[in-house]
């Protein structure tokens, strides 16, 4: 595992706690017959009153560079996901591929607004950004 992979899943396990990968686990297992491939998505309980739900994709089936096409499908997948879902209304998403699959920071926010306008049609729709 790489060191920025590591620092990134020991924010999620100190915020969200330890169950949520055992909750990520158990879905795959049980959902996905062990394996989620890059861009499927699965919707995971956290536990958590204030935010109840985590949006699971993977970038990368193992850990390597990635192109920056690959942040392009990734996102479009969970952007038509969440269109599709009446369950969530408010959506943080990391920089997807920014730290172990060497995308740069900047490569990586243009493909998601790629992205965002091609699921969009270039339409105005309300996003919230939190840095």
């Amino acid at each position: 595992m790489h060191r920025h992979e590591f620092g990134r899943l020991l924010k999620y396990l100190n915020y969200f706690g330890v169950r949520i990968q055992d909750s990520i686990q158990h879905s795959i297992i049980t959902e996905c017959g062990g394996e989620l491939p890059v861009g499927e998505i699965l919707l995971v309980n956290t536990y958590m009153e204030d935010k109840p739900l985590l949006v699971y994709t993977p970038t990368m089936r193992t850990p390597r560079n990635i192109f920056p096409i690959d942040v392009f499908y990734v996102f479009t997948k969970i952007l038509l996901f969440l269109e599709s879902s009446k369950d969530i209304n408010e959506i943080a998403i990391p920089g997807l591929g920014a730290l172990t699959g060497g995308v740069g920071h900047l490569e990586c926010a243009k493909q998601m607004r790629l992205a965002y306008e091609y699921v969009y049609n270039n339409e105005e729709k309300e996003i919230r950004v939190q840095a």
